[in-house]
């Protein structure tokens, strides 16, 4: 919490814009270095197939 008040005071004695991002959701859609697999969702035009998949070229959120 130190580090982030001091930032803060740098920022508003520099008088500099200050914006906030969503740090958690940062590497949400990184590349994939495997490959990943995934069924078609139920409302994808093609489900009904069931021997179809998807591969993934970025990872998705949730992906473990």
């Amino acid at each position: 919490m130190t580090t982030i008040r001091v930032l803060l005071f740098v920022v508003v004695n520099q008088d500099w814009s200050l914006y906030q991002i969503d740090v958690r959701n940062a590497f949400l859609h990184e590349e994939l270095e495997e490959k990943v697999f995934t069924k078609l969702h139920l409302g994808h035009p093609q489900s009904s197939f069931s021997n179809l998949v998807c591969k993934l070229h970025k990872s998705i959120y949730g992906l473990k």
